[in-house]
């Protein structure tokens, strides 16, 4: 399977079809587009969730993800749910939000701290 473009940002981990996984560089997105490089998503398994210094306590994967400023200084936390089938998503409210590739993983990290998760 083939990541599309449009998924895909500047430091985002992708597999080459050599097998070798590298980050998006420079002129990469616009390479993926032309079809000049083909790429292709990791699943999202346990391994990226503990690299990416997730820790996993009664089945739910935990990162702090910043300090919250006032009187109190709790950590917001990403929390990542996992069936037996290596089925990943993110709580919001009521909803889950399936997450299958290490790209997405990345791209929700980054859109809700403004900083890299794995690089």
């Amino acid at each position: 399977m083939n990541v599309k473009a449009s998924e895909l940002r500047i430091g985002n981990l992708v597999k080459l079809e050599s097998g070798e996984i590298v980050p998006i560089r420079g002129g990469g997105i616009a390479a993926i587009e032309s079809g000049y490089l083909k790429v292709e998503p990791i699943p999202l398994i346990e391994e990226w969730l503990v690299k990416a210094g997730f820790e996993l306590l009664d089945g739910i994967y935990y990162k702090s993800m910043f300090a919250y400023g006032g009187d109190q200084c709790d950590d917001f936390e990403l929390q990542i749910f996992n069936n037996d089938e290596n089925y990943f998503a993110v709580s919001t409210m009521e909803t889950y939000i399936p997450i299958e590739y290490v790209h997405q993983l990345q791209n929700l990290y980054f859109a809700l701290t403004g900083e890299e998760l794995i690089q």
